[in-house]
């Protein structure tokens, strides 16, 4: 089970369409190679396309569980979800917009990190810690 923060949740949340999309666009340049196994039996990739499918699959892993987390979600939590994440609404203004008590939206905000930190959560370690370095690859 991998470990995660908020911030990291927080951040995936605001991030995701974007996420989706570098990983859709992470292709190998070419085919083929075999995967080599090490003595612990872990993916040891040996090749560059090697390499990319499992930093493509790491990051899949993750958006995918992260999708999952949301569409699982109750329709008042997607829409707050959208109105923090996707529109960048402050609590106090989705509140207003809503007809709600900013502590009400505070509430479901952290349902919707819960939620989704409890699915990223159960992707496996390696996986996460893929997506860390392919998100400092980019931020480089």
């Amino acid at each position: 089970m991998a470990e995660v923060s908020v911030k990291f949740v927080d951040w995936v949340l605001r991030h995701l369409p974007e996420l989706r999309k570098a990983a859709d666009e992470i292709l190998p340049n070419s085919g083929g190679g075999l995967v080599v196994l090490g003595r612990s039996g872990k993916w040891r990739p040996g090749s560059a396309v090697e390499r990319v499918a499992v930093r493509r699959a790491a990051v899949l892993a993750v958006v995918d569980a992260a999708e999952r987390a949301l569409r699982a979600l109750h329709p008042e939590q997607r829409k707050i979800y959208r109105l923090k994440y996707r529109v960048g609404l402050r609590h106090r203004e989705i509140a207003r917009r809503l007809y709600l008590s900013q502590r009400t939206v505070e509430r479901r905000v952290e349902e919707v990190r819960e939620a989704v930190m409890q699915a990223v959560g159960r992707v496996a370690e390696e996986d996460v810690r893929e997506l860390r370095k392919f998100l400092d690859k980019l931020s480089a």
